[in-house]
Formats: structure tokens, sequence, C-alpha cells
């Protein structure tokens, strides 16, 4: 964040020698602001909520005041972890894909703390930064969060180990040959095309995730307990809770709808 913010106050001043600071082919100062916008935005993944709570203090604590200071504009910060409501994600994620270069700085949200809830279906194109802090329990999990960034522009991502831990330390140790081989390192999942529970699991995970995510932001609440389902099932505004909605949902969702299927 302070490269940048140094390179949006020295733009308009010296593009030349900011190109020559940064080691970047020559550039207008109209680029340089637009690179700025595209990385700008640091997406941080973490391995425990508690964690989430460490990098947020030491942001406040380390980082906030100095960039603050350099782009004369407070540094919006965003979590995205269990205990954030969906359709509060959904509406962080709505904005962030919706900022442009003309949205005010100080209003642009230029940071998200994650868990791992971030790994699948978040797919935002100004994730261009990302920062592992600590090395995610699987090698699959690694792979799968790092594909977060990178999607039109090339992405940036850097892994901070913990020293403590041994196993982040032999990957450091090894890093060039981990990463050469990091497709072979993906653990065996104990779920396959041949296990007969995975469709029923599967089909309880897909009802969940219509519950908290699709009905909760039609209807503008959260619906997380069974309480609240059943608080609000035949109620006008709720017919997307009736069994139709949901059955033809749960369909869609696993392709029984196309004629491929």
């Amino acid at each position: 964040h302070g490269v940048l913010e140094g390179l949006r106050r020295d733009a308009a001043i010296d593009s030349a020698e900011v190109c020559r600071r940064l080691r970047l082919p020559a550039a207008t100062s109209e680029d340089l602001l637009a690179l700025a916008f595209h990385y700008e935005l640091v997406l941080t993944y973490v391995l425990t909520r508690k964690g989430g709570d460490q990098v947020g203090e030491a942001i406040d604590t380390r980082v906030r005041s100095e960039v603050e200071d350099i782009g004369n504009a407070r540094l919006r910060m965003e979590s995205f972890n269990s205990s954030v409501d969906m359709p509060r994600m959904i509406n962080t994620m709505e904005e962030i894909e919706s900022s442009s270069q003309e949205t005010p700085l100080a209003d642009r949200i230029r940071g998200v703390v994650a868990t791992n809830i971030i790994s699948h279906g978040v797919d935002i194109d100004r994730f261009n930064v990302m920062v592992f802090a600590g090395l995610p329990r699987q090698f699959a999990e690694y792979i799968q969060a790092s594909a977060r960034v990178g999607r039109l522009l090339p992405g940036i991502s850097v892994l901070v180990v913990t020293p403590q831990a041994a196993r982040d330390r032999s990957v450091l140790d090894r890093f060039d040959k981990c990463h050469e081989y990091v497709d072979r390192l993906v653990e065996p999942v104990p779920i396959n095309r041949w296990s007969e529970p995975a469709l029923a699991l599967t089909l309880r995970g897909g009802i969940v995730a219509y519950l908290m995510g699709v009905v909760s932001a039609l209807v503008g609440r959260e619906l997380y307990l069974v309480r609240h389902v059943r608080e609000n099932f035949g109620q006008p505004g709720f017919e997307s809770l009736s069994e139709e909605s949901v059955l033809a949902w749960v369909r869609e969702a696993v392709g029984s709808t196309h004629p491929t299927a």
C-alpha cells in the first residue's frame, strides 16, 4: 500500500522518475494511476478467525496510519469469515467489482482479510494481490486459494511462512522445488465418484448454500438457523422458500435441467 500511495502521489509530478524508481517501462501518469488502481486491493488469506483478528490488529497498529498519511485517505478494510453474514459478504463483493478509479479513494475497499471461505465461488477480477499469512493446511487449498488472484491481469501471490511451524519452514527451505511439483503434493480426498453418500452430502450443502446465500440476498435478511426458515416459510415475500423454488434451484445447480446431464 505504501508503494502504491507513493506512486499515486508522485505520478502527476514526474512520471518518468516514478518509472525509473520502480523499474517500469515508460508510462504516462494516467497509466501509472491505472496500475495503482488495479493493484491497490490486497487479499490476505488467514488460516483461522483468530489469525484474521491478529492480522487486522497488526494493520491497525502498524500499517493504517502510514498508508492514510501518504494517500491522505482512510484505509478501508473488510473481513470474510464464518462470523460475517453472507448478505454482507455478497454486498462487499459487489461493491469491490463496481468500484472504479472515479470512486473516491477513501470509499474504496483496499483490503480484505479472509479465511478459506474465499476459496470457492469468489471470482472477482480486481483481486490481483494476495498474501498468505501462513501455509494452508492442505496443498489443494493452497492452489485453490491462490487462483483467486490474477484472473485478468498478472497476479502477485506472497507466502509469509509461520516460523514456529515445521511444515512452513520445510516449504520455505525447498521453495522452488515445492512449487515446481506442488500439483503432486495434493492430498487424496476421501470422497470420490464411487462414494455412495457423496450425492446426499452434496445436496445438503447445496440447500444450505441456497438458503444462506441466494434466499438471504433476495429477502434482505439472515437465514442461517432452522428457526429463521420456519418463521418465514409460507409468508408473503418469501416465495423463494417454497418447495418448488428450492427444487428448481437445486436441479439447476446440479445440472439436471441441461440436455447433456
